[in-house]
């Protein structure tokens, strides 16, 4: 809303609002030229990673986020159970052509795909590195990760756990690919009888 010379509230129509915060003139769609430029929201963002478009709903009661906004103005109805993701991977983007729905799933992928997900070490709140995880796909009994163990494969295991402060359950975890499956390391040798030192 904004105030008129009598000091009256004048009510400005939400697309009215929309296309004075869009500035055209962006960069190119990074992987399809053919999509043409991102259309920069200008106007408030959220103050996040992803600084995606804020915009008022017309009772200035909601602030929604401007992509949606734009996929609205285009499409209609967003699909239940979707979200509006990026192929730009620009998240102040606008263009209605960048556009798609999606799922959570797929927004993960996306975020994959782009180097955007905070696996491994770039997670903060990892305990573990790459390279002990490693030494730990190395060391942990591989006859025994989905059967009984025997006394020695156990000793091995909690040798490991006692090294890197982490539980017995969490160990298996990570021998079983539950954690750090992103990592493309499948030993071939096989495992130890005593535990190897890590350098």
């Amino acid at each position: 809303m904004r105030i008129n010379a009598h000091g009256h509230f004048i009510k400005i129509p939400l697309l009215k609002r929309f296309w004075e915060k869009v500035n055209k003139n962006g960069p190119v769609h990074p992987t399809d030229k053919k999509l043409g430029r991102c259309w920069v929201w200008t106007g408030a963002r959220l103050k996040r990673k992803h600084p995606y478009g804020l915009i008022w709903n017309d009772t200035h009661t909601k602030r929604l986020r401007a992509h949606r906004v734009a996929w609205k103005f285009k499409y209609g109805r967003i699909p239940k159970g979707k979200d509006i993701l990026h192929s730009c991977d620009n998240p102040p983007c606008v263009n209605w052509d960048h556009l798609r729905p999606g799922t959570c799933a797929d927004n993960h992928k996306d975020m994959v795909s782009h180097g955007h997900s905070l696996f491994g070490e770039r997670n903060p709140s990892a305990r573990l590195t790459e390279k002990q995880i490693k030494h730990i796909l190395f060391v942990y009994p591989k006859a025994t990760r989905t059967g009984p163990r025997s006394m020695r494969e156990k000793q091995i295991i909690l040798k490991l756990c006692k090294k890197y402060s982490i539980t017995f359950n969490f160990a298996s975890r990570i021998a079983r690919r539950q954690r750090w499956k992103h990592l493309n390391y499948f030993p071939r040798a096989r495992a130890p009888t005593h535990l190897p030192s890590l350098s």
